[in-house]
């Protein structure tokens, strides 16, 4: 995710999009639900992999899918992922602005996880093939989609670890003959970058 100069950051911000938050769970160590509020979400269309940037520091943005919008009542929530939760060292930026969200404030604004996870996640989304990470970032999601038993697709989308999705692309336009133009693709983070 881009960084700009402070009083560049500021002035994207402020023509953003206003929204408080709502509520927030803890659904695990490395989970958390956010619920957003907002006149502006009232109304807006949204599609699968679309996603919301959020200013986390004076000049660092991340990016963000919903995994639940209701354009009538102009609510959403995110799930986080929180890397630091499994990664020592120092929290990245996306999630010391996580960790500093408090109800009220205002912002503009196949799944693989770690092995403890899988539980809640599959409670999370149910109907959605939820695999255990290995120690290889997208291992053991590009290993289910190999052995996943074919069927017809139509569309596909692809969010996460950045190299993971380029490999997931190649097995899916070949495997279900789809067009580029139909693979929506949306990463979030690569092994050796901080931020996209």
């Amino acid at each position: 995710m881009p960084s700009l100069p402070a009083p560049f950051a500021r002035m994207i911000e402020v023509r953003g999009m206003p929204c408080t938050v709502a509520g927030t769970e803890d659904l695990s160590p490395s989970f958390r639900r956010v619920h957003f509020a907002g006149e502006g979400l009232k109304g807006r269309e949204w599609a699968p992999c679309q996603v919301t940037t959020f200013l986390v520091s004076p000049t660092a943005f991340r990016r963000y899918t919903p995994d639940a919008v209701d354009t009538v009542t102009g609510d959403m929530s995110i799930l986080f992922y929180r890397h630091s939760a499994v990664v020592a060292g120092p929290p990245s930026p996306g999630d010391a602005w996580l960790d500093g969200l408090a109800v009220g404030d205002r912002v503009c604004g196949v799944v693989e996880v770690p092995a403890r996870d899988v539980p809640v996640v599959r409670d999370l989304l149910p109907g959605v093939q939820v695999v255990a990470q290995s120690p290889q970032p997208g291992e053991a999601l590009l290993s289910w989609l190999d052995a996943a038993p074919p069927e017809k697709v139509t569309h596909a989308y692809l969010a996460g670890h950045g190299q993971t999705i380029q490999r997931a692309r190649n097995v899916v336009r070949t495997r279900y003959d789809l067009h580029r133009s139909i693979i929506y693709t949306q990463p979030y983070w690569a092994t050796g970058k901080v931020g996209l």
